[in-house]
């Protein structure tokens, strides 16, 4: 047991030294210029850029959608756009109940008779709708907390007992949209589902346009059980049966009505709290994921590949391309849609995306699947779902120079894209927040921003030395090729920026090296060689390749150990066996000046993430540490070079100085002479 906790001591040292990140051979690929501009917006998609950074809807933008979306209400004033045909209305009336209680009793009378054909609502039952604080700005991420909006009984819509005569032509389209989203979603409906076509159009529609074909709203008649709805109306407009629409089109369509039935089943009026990126875009994307494209996904997909930056809390229908682009990054959204509503209601904004398991793979190609497949790799495209073929819309920077600049900047829940140009033999110091994520690519190489930011590249294959003589000699810079590509950025939840500064390889090396950047960057282990010799016992280690380690100009770094493969150790006395660790450590190192080879000292780091496994395979078999906190496990190595409470680090060789010999492509880090353990850790950059 004692050789196992040397052992350990031992391999702790990995993760107390490290470095960097890395460069590859890339070439010009110059990707098409963008087409114009979308299309104007449509009067109700501009009640949608209405919606607030926190998903919410005051009480004249609900007025307004319901005037535009269902019929006109007295006193409720509509932008001035171009009428465009609108796919479910659902979410209008959604939002009019949530602020029914603001209404006048003439706006109430209209929107009953809107939704009844009577002229007088019964009010038998309360509701009380949600929203922000008076006064308060809400924050994207959290949910809207219960407001002190007048109270009023809602309108307590009667359920239809039975089809509407002229419904059977499409009952058969319904009864198979939801089996198909029963059989995702893994549960049938408690409620019934009764389909109306309406004998007229509501909207006012005096040029000829094509407003809602369809939308849905929750009924209730006289014993309601436990408080839900105890049915689903789906209203069908004489619009939907255009020649426009196919039979195709309208089954995708009620498929989309048939999921806001699910999810008023499953959380009765609550469906009318949730923000309309989940209330009408995980409808959508269910829509185009069961039936592909339709003439009113086409125009909803346009609107998020317009590439306005919008925060996802505050888009709509067009939501789609989220839940498209998070299938495509390998989550299956099917079992996650209903718990992602649930724990919107539980806990906003934020819980409900982090119940959407977007992860690193959805943070990686975000941004970068807005440029439209104008670069190879699936990362640089959204496939699938009926997404119809555009070109990108993003901001060209142009072909930057010594002394320019480019930024990307995300909003929270958001993304951004620019394209850009890098000149030849230059240098790119890249700056941003820690919480930036996306892609650098340029030429045929693909870098991911957390790895980039705080680091330094020069523009030429193999790298960039400053010469000897020089302020900057001894300098060291990987290297990447010139040529266009783009920035994609998003910071998740966080808004993130990341600039990129251009320098004259002559101007960097004119000035005297003051961060070894021949380190800084991303660099993959692929083994280690140590030896631990002492009067008692000897030990060798070998292997632990792929746990990764990041390094900034700066010195802060983290390592991931969670790549590893196990370090396997023997000693003099017969025991053998392995160590591996999961988890991960954020530290501060002291860096020398700009050099290829030198000292490097730890002089802070948090390894309270960090987990071991040490395992004996010889002369027995067992399991000694079982995925056990690293500080738990250090605290009683005492004198043999290790730590006290807490995890704080004691004498060589977690803490004493390490030397490097660096290049473009190679990190070698060994202890000094003198200590008990001796050896080398290599890394490949990378």
């Amino acid at each position: 047991m004692r050789g196992v906790t040397r052992a350990l001591v031992a391999v702790t040292a990995l993760a107390v030294v490290g470095a960097a990140a890395g460069c590859s051979a890339l070439r010009p690929n110059d990707p098409p210029k963008p087409k114009s501009p979308a299309a104007p917006l449509s009067a109700y998609e501009l009640v949608l850029e209405q919606i607030k950074p926190d998903g919410t809807v005051d009480k004249d933008t609900a007025l307004a959608a319901f005037s535009l979306a269902i019929a006109p209400l007295p006193g409720v004033a509509v932008p001035d756009g171009p009428k465009q045909s609108i796919q479910s209305g659902t979410a209008a009336i959604s939002w009019t109940m949530q602020h029914w209680g603001e209404l006048d009793p003439a706006q109430r009378e209209a929107v009953t008779e809107a939704l009844t054909g009577a002229r007088d609502p019964v009010r038998t039952s309360s509701f009380t709708g949600s929203g922000p604080v008076p006064g308060q700005a809400p924050s994207p991420t959290a949910r809207p907390n219960q407001s002190a909006k007048p109270k009023a009984a809602d309108p307590n819509l009667a359920c239809a007992t039975a089809d509407s005569a002229d419904a059977g032509q499409l009952r058969p389209a319904l009864d198979a949209s939801i089996a198909a989203i029963a059989a995702k979603l893994g549960h049938t409906m408690r409620t019934p589902v009764r389909l109306v076509v309406n004998t007229k159009q509501l909207e006012d529609d005096p040029e000829g346009t094509r407003p809602t074909l369809m939308y849905t709203w929750p009924c209730k008649g006289a014993a309601v059980a436990e408080g839900r709805q105890d049915g689903c109306t789906l209203h069908v407009n004489p619009h939907a049966f255009d020649p426009l629409y196919s039979n195709a089109d309208r089954e995708a369509f009620l498929t989309h009505e048939a999921m806001h039935c699910f999810l008023l089943d499953k959380f009765g009026r609550a469906h009318d709290d949730a923000p309309a990126w989940l209330m009408e875009g995980i409808p959508t994307w269910v829509q185009v994921a069961l039936h592909g494209g339709d003439p009113a996904a086409t125009r909803i997909w346009e609107r998020y590949l317009a590439l306005d930056r919008k925060p996802l809390f505050q888009r709509a229908y067009d939501a789609v391309g989220f839940f498209a682009q998070l299938a495509n990054s390998g989550v299956d959204p099917w079992p996650l849609l209903e718990p992602t509503f649930a724990a919107y209601l539980s806990g906003g904004n934020a819980a409900a995306w982090r119940k959407t398991g977007a992860g690193e793979p959805l943070l990686r190609s975000w941004a970068a699947g807005y440029a439209r497949a104008t670069r190879s790799g699936a990362d640089w495209d959204i496939v699938g779902y009926g997404i119809p073929r555009s070109d990108p819309q993003v901001r060209d920077a142009g072909r930057l120079a010594a002394g320019g600049s480019v930024e990307a900047s995300a909003p929270a829940a958001g993304i951004d894209l620019v394209r850009l140009t890098l000149p030849d033999d230059s240098v790119l110091t890249v700056t941003g927040d820690p919480s930036a994520r996306g892609l650098l690519g340029i030429a045929n190489t693909d870098q991911e921003i957390n790895n980039l930011v705080g680091t330094q590249l020069c523009t030429r294959p193999g790298g960039c030395a400053c010469p000897e003589g020089g302020a900057g000699a001894g300098a060291q810079l990987p290297g990447m090729l010139a040529g266009s590509g783009y920035l994609a950025v998003t910071g998740g939840l966080t808004a993130a920026k990341v600039q990129i500064a251009v320098t004259s390889l002559d101007d960097f090396c004119a000035k005297p090296a003051a961060q070894a950047a021949c380190l800084a960057g991303k660099w993959t282990h692929t083994g280690v060689d140590l030896r631990y010799t002492s009067p008692e016992f000897q030990m060798t280690e070998t292997g632990g390749a792929g746990f990764v380690f990041t390094i900034a100009a700066d010195g802060k770094a983290n390592l991931t150990f969670d790549p590893m493969q196990p370090v396997t150790f023997r000693t003099s006395t017969g025991l053998a066996g392995s160590i591996t660790y999961r988890g991960g450590v954020d530290y501060q190192l002291s860096l020398p000046p700009g050099a290829g080879s030198g000292e490097v000292n730890l002089t802070g780091a948090d390894f309270s993430r960090l987990r071991a496994t040490a395992r004996i395979t010889q002369p027995f078999v067992a399991t000694v540490v079982d995925n056990e906190p690293l500080s738990a496990l250090v605290s009683g190595v005492g004198g043999a070079g290790g730590a006290g409470a807490g995890g704080a680090l004691g004498n060589q060789p977690l803490s004493g100085p390490h030397r490097f010999t660096c290049s473009a492509d190679r990190l070698v880090l060994s202890l000094p002479p003198g200590s008990a353990l001796t050896g080398s850790w290599t890394f490949s950059r990378g």
